[in-house]
């Protein structure tokens, strides 16, 4: 039983890196460098209490209306 749930848990790991796979070497677009490389909230535990005070693009230069701590966290 074990041998079937590992051989099911690989080819969906060997069917998932063959879809997305050719994306890992794309680069970020739209509102990626906002919520991703230029947000400093995401790159330290230590701003954990300022992700529920703030809209989702406060650290960054983005402006935003939404209140998304879920997102950043």
């Amino acid at each position: 039983m074990r041998k079937f749930y590992f051989g099911t848990f690989l080819l969906f790991f060997i069917g998932a890196i063959l879809v997305y796979g050719n994306s890992l070497h794309s680069p970020f677009i739209w509102d990626d460098p906002y919520l991703i490389t230029d947000n400093h909230y995401v790159k330290s535990f230590s701003y954990i209490s300022e992700i529920f005070k703030h809209h989702l693009y406060y650290s960054t230069a983005g402006l935003s209306n939404f209140y998304r701590p879920l997102q950043s966290l």
